[in-house]
């Protein structure tokens, strides 16, 4: 069985797309676009490490 978190990912994941009912399953297990946007995340390099240039 594969995995939940690569179905949408995967080139046969993508069927579920057109179904009206995948947007409120996405939402059911917390993995929305509002919902993974609204992530916060704060990331802290140890001391002496520097940042990578962008």
């Amino acid at each position: 069985m594969r995995p939940l978190s690569g179905s949408a990912r995967t080139p046969g994941g993508n069927v579920a797309h057109g179904d009206p009912r995948w947007l409120p399953f996405l939402r059911k297990i917390g993995m929305a676009p509002e919902q993974m946007g609204a992530i916060r995340f704060e990331v802290r390099l140890s001391p002496g490490v520097d940042a990578p240039a962008n």
